[in-house]
């Protein structure tokens, strides 16, 4: 498994010129992801591929558009057979990866954080 940080620095003009104001470094990660809508009665839990992950938030590429501001429970799968991290968040921003395909990048902001459960993944040094 690979970690890479990802430095806070201003984004590129093909990404808009906007700043990049995060206070936490990114960590790139690719580990599965189940979630599921908070609000929402049957709950199914659905799959997903993280792509990075903060103190803050979490990226992931899911196959179904999730709303901004769509409350979601997640259980990430840690390595080394860790019981999977659950975490609250909302959905801050939605993109089609594919132009009308069925795979979305997704941004999610934390509500309640597990620091030390967490601490796992982000002070794991690179391979």
């Amino acid at each position: 498994m690979r970690y890479e940080s990802i430095n806070n620095k201003k984004l590129s003009k093909r990404n808009h010129g906007f700043t990049d104001r995060r206070v936490f470094a990114r960590i790139r990660i690719r580990l599965p992801l189940k979630y599921t809508k908070a609000n929402i009665r049957t709950k199914i839990r659905k799959q997903a591929q993280t792509l990075d992950i903060s103190a803050k938030g979490i990226g992931f590429i899911s196959n179904e558009n999730l709303l901004p501001n769509t409350v979601l429970e997640m259980w990430l799968e840690l390595p080394e057979n860790h019981q999977p991290l659950y975490l609250t968040g909302k959905v801050i921003w939605s993109k089609n990866l594919k132009g009308g395909g069925k795979e979305w990048r997704c941004g999610v902001l934390f509500d309640k954080v597990d620091l030390v459960g967490l601490g796992h993944i982000l002070t794991t040094p690179a391979e």
